[in-house]
């Protein structure tokens, strides 16, 4: 563990053990609000240091269930914009003493200025009833890593083995060129920190408003906004988007600085049309309202101008998963708009942790990763066989620099504009095709260098050369599929372009699948029971027209991604109920939550109502249903430093809470277990966070606890699971002590006939917090705190590693009895150094 890691962990834990003490909790009504935490909160103890979520105070994006989207001309609404909201929904924002400062009237999202703190304002506009969903304003960066203007400088385009690299590691620009240099019928909107639209090398390429007039101090197309000649400033609130940091004028200048003028650099295309859109400021940050008001801004320019082609090219990310944006980039979709984002600078597997907007599951979104002068993935490039679509070089790029300077930049935002540039040569090459053809384009003429391998679904790096040839946009082309990853004998089904009407075939690894449905963009065939490992998965036309390379795909018993939950949250517990899983309270980025979902454990979707929120929101929670009811036992609020003695009972039928007798003692992290109608408490962290062994027993008939025999070991965070229709509980793993590191490895079986305990094999690797389900006939327990990526079952006289995944702590765990397999919900995900809050759900089958 990181020394900064621990010593920030210890220094929050030891505040929160400061404040400590019990509180007997008494349900309030539905209609009183608790007292919500506020946006900042303290350590929960036993666990890794959390990341500071960041975002903007007192803001909050908003959209009510029957807001209607308009097909508005105007691209701003400022203040106030309450004329078409009922009087519900006023209802609601009134409750958060909420002010509408800015709307955007076709995705329906309200941009909210509230004197209450972010976590306090979403909680309870979520217990009204008129809301869709309300989140934080997310602040996200400018992915760079900071690192003669002269085209032999430019290996990207053109690599000789100058200086550094090998030859031809290059997107074949010099070649591509002899083909098309110009992309003047396609307007490309660069998503970032403005243009320096001065720059000697941008001037001729800056796209220029047709319906402005400059200078003149009127909003001459009405749309908002007053001067808008290249593009708008959501920083300073105007319509100058002038480069004031370096991002944006770099990404711009490998997008389209002006080719064969005797200056400077030459851009990917030697003449396009670059609309500056600033939102990241001098500073390099920005917030996703201001993200969605220039793309809003950008549509919306689509529309009033009828340009028939248009590319938004995003090279920053950050934040946790926002509904608005997610809904702001489908609208683009809509509109034919394609969508190329960064995959970002962490260095890690995007397949186990997603980042945004990169992430984003649309298929307008092509997710761009790093490559270096060798032809490899460069070092701090993210990828993922499934969540990274293609590579493009991102290491050393020479471009424009404000002040009519230039410099090198290294990150996936410099591999980013490289494919922008390349997407634009190819519809201005194909004016008459659409955005698909265009994204098929690029993925199916890619280079394939053996350590991009397995790196991405096109499994290659860009080739505008390949791109341009009338094969590449005639050819199949997988997207993705659902699931990402499979298990052998699954159903999948496979996205893309230009399958064809009639049916052909589908193969991984040369071997046949079983197509079961088809059509010209989505496939579903079956895989073989034999089919393992990670290969090539490829369509064949009917015509016998085979996609280039096929798309990286792999088969095998690892998690799968199939879902996600609404709200990211971690430390937070639930209980199956029939065909649901439900999710009681936590933490979300925001601070302590009191939302409850419900998981469809057949479609993997996600429901929230305003009338299921826990009275009292706590996390670090333990629930187990018996019959319809859901039981969340103790608990913890680390604003206030409360550990509960709670019991709050949810009936799943009625929808309706009641408070059930309290625990003899508070607790928080304790294993729980429902035993043949009972209730079964095991350990967990006590009043003065010191680890317990007691077994406490709850009868509902009677509404009262009684104590069993002591665990042979005290714990906290333990995992619990039991057979059903068992006497007895298996309990593994658990923390010894009060903060992170002394995880144990200690299982024993309690059986609650003859009130005893027997200690067996020990686990194989010490975990606290695991996600955990009795599946097949065995105990698993799954994942955990210190980045733990194994999970191993009992087999009756030893645990057994069996399944890796993601680094997921205090995730809830299931059984899917419908598809056969384990589901794993949210968790704290431990893959960035400081963490964030999952809202993934993972299938995994044995």
């Amino acid at each position: 563990m990181n020394l900064a890691k621990m010593l920030t962990f210890i220094t929050l834990v030891g505040s929160v053990h400061t404040w400590a003490y019990a509180q007997s909790i008494s349900l309030p009504s539905q209609n009183n609000v608790p007292n919500f935490t506020a946006q900042t909160i303290n350590q929960s103890s036993g666990a890794p240091a959390k990341s500071k979520i960041e975002f903007a105070e007192h803001r909050i994006l908003v959209k009510f269930k029957n807001q209607t989207t308009v097909n508005a001309n105007n691209s701003q609404v400022s203040v106030d914009d309450v004329g078409n909201l009922s009087q519900g929904e006023l209802s609601a924002l009134n409750s958060v003493q909420g002010t509408v400062i800015k709307s955007f009237a076709k995705m329906g999202v309200h941009v909210v200025q509230t004197p209450l703190a972010v976590g306090k304002a979403i909680e309870m506009l979520y217990r009204n009833n008129n809301v869709q969903y309300a989140e934080p304003d997310y602040k996200v960066r400018a992915i760079v890593t900071p690192n003669d203007p002269n085209f032999s400088d430019l290996w990207g385009l053109n690599n000789t083995g100058q200086a550094f690299g090998i030859p031809d590691a290059d997107i074949d620009a010099l070649e591509a060129w002899n083909t098309r240099t110009d992309a003047s019928k396609v307007i490309i909107g660069v998503v970032d920190t403005g243009v320096d639209y001065t720059h000697a090398d941008l001037i001729p390429n800056m796209w220029i408003n047709p319906k402005e007039i400059p200078g003149n101090g009127i909003d001459d197309d009405g749309n908002g906004w007053v001067d808008d000649v290249h593009g708008i400033d959501t920083c300073n609130g105007d319509a100058d988007p002038m480069d004031d940091h370096f991002h944006g004028t770099h990404v711009s200048g490998t997008i389209g600085a002006k080719g064969n003028n005797g200056i400077g650099v030459t851009g990917v295309a030697w003449k396009t049309n670059i609309m500056a859109l600033k939102f990241l400021c001098s500073d390099g940050f920005g917030f996703v309202s201001g993200a969605i008001e220039v793309i809003n801004y950008a549509l919306v320019t689509k529309i009033n101008n009828n340009y028939p082609r248009m590319i938004l090219s995003n090279s920053w990310g950050g934040g946790e998963y926002s509904q608005a944006l997610f809904d702001t980039i489908t609208l683009a979709k809509g509109l034919g708009v394609l969508f190329i984002a960064a995959a970002g600078n962490e260095g890690m597997d995007t397949d186990n942790t997603t980042v945004y907007p990169a992430g984003y599951k649309v298929d307008n979104v092509i997710s761009v990763g790093a490559s270096n002068s060798n032809d490899d993935p460069a070092f701090f490039s993210n990828y993922g066989c499934s969540s990274v679509d293609v590579f493009a070089p991102g290491e050393d790029i020479l471009s424009t620099m404000p002040d009519n300077n230039y410099n090198y930049l290294s990150g996936t935002s410099m591999a980013t504009p490289h494919i922008s540039g390349m997407a634009a040569v190819i519809w201005s090459q194909n004016p008459s095709k659409n955005w698909r053809s265009v994204k098929s384009a690029l993925m199916n003429s890619v280079d394939h260098p053996a350590s991009v391998s397995r790196r991405s679904v096109s499994q290659g790096r860009a080739n505008l050369s390949k791109a341009l040839k009338p094969e590449a946009i005639n050819e199949p082309t997988i997207w993705g599929t659902s699931p990402p990853s499979a298990a052998p004998g699954d159903t999948v089904t496979i996205t893309g372009h230009n399958f064809g009407a009639t049916p052909g075939s589908v193969n991984f690894n040369g071997t046949p699948l079983t197509v079961l449905n088809w059509s010209n963009t989505t496939i579903s065939a079956k895989l073989g029971l034999n089919s393992l490992g990670t290969g090539a998965l490829k369509v064949i036309r009917a015509d016998n027209n085979i996609s280039n390379s096929g798309a990286c795909f792999g088969v095998s018993f690892k998690p799968s991604l199939v879902g996600q939950t609404i709200i990211p949250r971690a430390w937070t517990s639930g209980a199956r109920v029939g065909g649901k899983y439900w999710i009681m309270g936590g933490e979300a980025p925001w601070g302590i939550t009191g939302i409850v979902e419900s998981v469809n454990l057949s479609t993997f979707t996600s429901a929230i109502n305003s009338q299921w929120s826990m009275p009292i929101p706590l996390s670090n929670t333990g629930s187990a249903a018996i019959a319809s009811k859901v039981y969340v036992v103790g608990g913890y609020n680390p604003s206030l430093g409360i550990i509960s003695n709670s019991l709050q009972i949810f009936d799943t039928v009625s929808k309706t809470w009641q408070a059930g007798a309290s625990l003899p003692q508070p607790l928080m992290q304790s294993a729980v277990a429902a035993i043949n109608g009972k209730l079964y408490v095991f350990g967990g962290l006590d009043g003065f966070f010191g680890t317990t062994n007691t077994t406490y027993i709850y009868d509902p008939a009677s509404n009262q606890w009684s104590s069993g025999a002591g665990k042979g070991t005290p714990t906290a965070y333990a995992a619990a699971t039991s057979a059903p229709g068992s006497s007895t509980v298996m309990v593994a793993g658990g923390f010894a002590c009060s903060f992170f590191g002394c995880e144990q490895n200690i299982a024993e079986i309690y059986d609650t006939v003859s009130d005893t305990w027997q200690f067996v094999s020990n686990l194989n690797r010490s975990r606290a917090g695991s996600a955990h389900a009795f599946f097949k006939g065995k105990d698993h327990v799954l994942f955990g705190s210190n980045q733990n990526t194994t999970g191993e079952y009992f087999n009756g006289s030893v645990w057994k590693e069996a399944i890796s995944g993601p680094m997921l702590y205090t995730a809830t765990g299931t059984v899917c009895n419908a598809c056969q397999a384990m589901v794993i919900m949210g968790g704290f995900d431990q893959s960035f150094f400081f963490g964030s809050f999952s809202q993934n759900i993972w299938l995994l089958k044995e």
